[in-house]
């Protein structure tokens, strides 16, 4: 990236007011927090089932949750 040696006073204008109010940018630690609440999910891995027994074990995954009543997971 090249620099410009004079900026002129509307491009300084503009950068101040963007640096108050950076609407654009995106918060990485509002993103890592909704990640830590995720990791107490239920995760489960289909691969290797055909359709039928993918069907079939996640009928039996939903069974077993509601059974133990298990919200937090299912």
């Amino acid at each position: 990236m090249i620099k410009k040696k004079d900026l002129s006073k509307e491009d300084i204008n503009t950068w101040k007011s963007y640096i108050k109010n950076p609407s654009d940018i995106y918060d990485k630690d509002k993103n890592s927090l909704q990640n830590q609440e995720r990791k107490d999910r239920f995760k489960f891995d289909l691969h290797g089932y055909t359709l039928d027994e993918a069907n079939l074990k996640v009928r039996d995954l939903i069974i077993t949750c509601t059974k133990k009543n298990i919200k937090k997971y299912c």
